[in-house]
C-alpha cells in the first residue's frame, strides 16, 4: 500500500508558506505532522480511512488534541 501526502494537505502547506514565509513554518510543520500521523495510522491498520477489508488489523476511534511546545512555536497536533 502506497500513501502520500494528499493534495489538500500539500496545498495547505504551499499556501501557508507562500502567505506567511518563514513565520508560517510552525503552522506548515503542524500540517505536515498531522498528515504524517494519518498516513502512519492507515499503514498500521492496513487500510485507508473508512475502508473495510478482510486485511484490516484494527480500528481507529477519532483523535485526541495535544499541544507540543517546540522551538518554532506550539504545535496543535491531532493524535490518532
Amino acid at each position: 500500500m502506497t500513501m502520500n501526502l494528499n493534495s489538500t494537505g500539500m496545498s495547505d502547506l504551499v499556501q501557508i508558506i507562500s502567505e506567511l514565509g518563514m513565520t508560517g513554518l510552525g503552522s506548515a510543520f503542524q500540517v505536515l505532522l498531522n498528515q504524517a500521523m494519518l498516513i502512519e495510522r492507515d499503514r498500521y491498520l492496513g487500510v485507508a480511512s473508512y475502508e473495510r477489508t478482510e486485511t484490516r488489523t484494527g480500528y481507529a476511534n477519532g483523535f485526541k488534541p495535544k499541544g507540543s511546545k517546540t522551538r518554532i512555536g506550539t504545535l496543535d497536533l491531532s493524535i490518532a
